[in-house]
């Protein structure tokens, strides 16, 4: 009898364990499913790197997306274009990517680098950012430029006026975007550069000639009084 005693003692103090066991083992799966849950609902729409260009000669462009679904201009998320800009366009031209939705409805904020060479053989005056479509700008942190010049925020974007952008220059453009929470599809970052308008130029060549037609008169007149 002893011994059958001491025989159902081990078997219950095995089923014992056996429960134990089997108890943290459950919670450990729920711990990494739970976790599993929270690292998933961080994630939003994000840039895809396997997309980038533009009508430009991209020398190198490269996106980083190490906190998807994290908002703020601390993010971390940074997309870059460094660009050799050989046409100046008639009409805007665009940094293309793609946005990808990766999970629940989250915003994924990027810090936009922009290094665009000025290559058309003009000079340049003005520099234009208009939005597409699939993000918006942040305006926390103001785009800043290459000089420090006024910005200028428009309805679709913003702008600088009064560059002085010569051939063979480049100037760097950085700003924050937002990617919608459940955005997926082509987009860009359109930009356009302009130079400065010929009436400018005829009507200050046209001020220079007068200037120094009424410099002669003035002249001639003081001699003549003499």
């Amino acid at each position: 009898m002893l011994k059958n005693s001491s025989v159902k003692r081990n078997i219950s103090t095995s089923l014992m364990k056996g429960c134990n066991m089997k108890k943290t083992y459950s919670v450990a799966m729920m711990g990494v499913a739970a976790s599993l849950l929270l690292t998933h609902g961080a994630y939003g729409s994000i840039i895809s790197p396997s997309s980038l260009g533009g009508p430009f000669n991209t020398a190198f462009s490269s996106v980083s997306t190490p906190n998807p679904g994290v908002e703020g201009t601390g993010s971390g998320n940074t997309l870059t274009f460094v660009e050799d800009v050989t046409v100046l366009f008639s009409t805007n031209w665009g940094a293309l990517f793609d946005i990808s939705n990766t999970g629940p409805n989250n915003t994924t904020e990027y810090l936009v680098t922009k290094i665009v060479k000025n290559d058309t053989g003009k000079q340049w005056s003005n520099f234009f950012i208009l939005q597409g479509g699939g993000y918006t700008f942040d305006y926390t942190i103001l785009p800043t430029i290459t000089g420090s010049l006024p910005l200028q925020i428009d309805p679709g974007g913003f702008h600088w006026t009064g560059m002085t952008v010569p051939d063979k220059s480049s100037i760097t453009v950085s700003f924050y975007i937002d990617v919608c929470q459940a955005c997926s599809g082509n987009t860009a970052i359109l930009q356009q550069a302009t130079v400065p308008e010929p009436a400018v130029l005829v009507l200050t060549g046209g001020g220079l000639v007068s200037l120094g037609l009424w410099r002669r008169r003035r002249t001639r007149g003081r001699r003549l009084s003499v």
